[in-house]
């Protein structure tokens, strides 16, 4: 049996069984985090920054006004990743459209620019990217963690060696 070919928690634990270790015994996963976390940003995101708000509504605008929106929003991630954002002078070169929207909902469309700059260096920090040595490293395995990491990568490799 090849990693590739585990498909199930019960071939796991079957395997880990072969190995002499009790799946019971091992730590459980912190509730809710099953998996890597999801990409991107927080669903609700759409719906609670003043930018979100306003570019809810870009489905129903016509093809061209969304385009000029999405391609003035390429502009501003451009800006922040550059290091060259200026909430200010964006909110002077949106597109016509942009501005009208946010003064019919009652926005400060720099305001908003400015929320979402903050929210993204949150999240670039949050997450590691910026810093010279990038996300830090996951914590170090105990002594226990490492030996049964060991006795199953060689018991996954001996199962490859019978079955090559």
């Amino acid at each position: 049996m090849d990693i590739e070919s585990i498909q199930s928690n019960a071939e796991i634990q079957a395997l880990l069984r072969q190995q002499g270790i009790d799946p019971s015994q091992l730590p459980e996963p912190p509730a809710g985090k099953q998996g890597p976390p999801p990409m991107g940003p927080p669903p609700d995101m759409m719906e609670t920054t003043q930018m979100g708000s306003l570019l809810s509504s870009l489905s129903e605008m016509d093809e061209d006004t969304a385009s000029s929106i999405q391609d003035f929003g390429e502009k501003v991630a451009e800006s922040i990743r550059s290091g060259t954002f200026d909430a200010e002078a964006l909110a002077e070169s949106a597109p016509e459209e942009l501005i009208q929207l946010a003064e019919e909902q009652g926005i400060d469309l720099s305001e908003a620019l400015a929320e979402l700059f903050t929210q993204a260096q949150q999240m670039k920090d949050s997450m590691g990217y910026g810093h010279p040595q990038g996300p830090p490293p996951p914590p170090p395995m105990n002594e226990d963690e490492t030996q049964q990491a060991e006795e199953l990568l060689m018991a996954i490799q001996s199962e490859d060696d019978e079955t090559a």
